[in-house]
């Protein structure tokens, strides 16, 4: 019998210095992470250590003192050591999906502008066409080109280009609606995916034409080292167009002619009367 308890008793003993090397080397893991989740998983199963801890000691009182009071608090103990590892488990949970959602976002996100990127655009754009079409629902694409962005970008270098995207970015994404599908299609080409017919999205066109030329300057942006403009071709769907693509080459077809018309303007399929600004 003396020799199973003092078996029992290293077994605790040993399970405690155990838990102090696993709460030494924690703290320091814990300093390292840079995610606010993870931190907060792992510091709740420091805190659950320490209290499988204290419950060991507690045993090993209890062994030498028999105490009721000491049972109580070694229950109390371990159903909150039952709670932080309940707790610990939530928030590994949470980081998991966290990430997981930084992922996704970041698959179908521009790096330098933020918005949407030609693959996302791709994927959700067909899905609204063939919905528009079964449904019969309005749907209108504006291709949109930086006016002299390879002058810009040679005359001011390539990081400035980059700024100059970002700050287009960012108003373009605020005179845009939350539910428009606004994506850098590529290089200095932008596409905006509208369920709306011809006239309404030639008005947003216009807005985003005139928002563009007076924001995108120095005055407002110091980062810029001159205005910023842009064109515009807008296409919608009709019974003649029966693809996504088809509907982006009309809209690309309207977006050579606002160039070839002086660019900084709006260009529409079947034209719009005043297109042009």
């Amino acid at each position: 019998m003396f020799i199973v308890s003092l078996v029992e008793t290293y077994f605790h003993v040993g399970n405690i210095l155990i838990s102090v090397c696993i709460l030494f080397f924690g703290l320091l893991f814990l300093h390292r992470l840079k995610f606010s989740l993870q931190k907060k998983a792992i510091f709740f199963f420091l805190i659950g250590i320490i209290l499988f801890t204290i419950t060991e000691v507690l045993i090993l009182a209890n062994v030498s003192w028999r105490s009721e009071l000491i049972e109580i608090l070694e229950d109390v103990v371990k159903s909150s050591f039952i709670v932080c590892f309940g707790i610990t488990l939530f928030f590994f949970r949470q980081s998991e999906q966290y990430e997981i959602s930084k992922l996704h976002r970041r698959a179908f996100r521009d790096i330098l502008t933020g918005l949407y990127n030609y693959a996302f655009f791709r994927q959700s754009g067909q899905q609204k066409f063939l919905e528009a079409k079964r449904r019969k629902l309005p749907l209108s694409v504006m291709m949109l080109d930086i006016d002299n962005f390879k002058a810009y970008n040679d005359q001011f270098g390539h990081q400035s280009g980059n700024t100059a995207l970002q700050c287009f970015a960012k108003e373009l994404k605020h005179i845009t609606r939350e539910y428009d599908l606004v994506a850098r299609y590529g290089g200095e080409e932008f596409v905006v995916l509208i369920s709306a017919d011809l006239d309404e999205g030639f008005n947003l066109a216009q807005r985003i034409c005139n928002r563009i030329a007076s924001a995108c300057n120095p005055q407002s942006h110091p980062e810029l080292y001159r205005s910023i403009t842009v064109s515009i071709g807008l296409a919608s769907i009709t019974e003649s167009i029966n693809s996504l693509d088809k509907l982006i080459e009309a809209a690309d077809l309207e977006l050579y002619r606002a160039k070839q018309a002086g660019k900084n303007r709006v260009h529409v399929i079947n034209e719009v009367p005043n297109s042009s600004s």
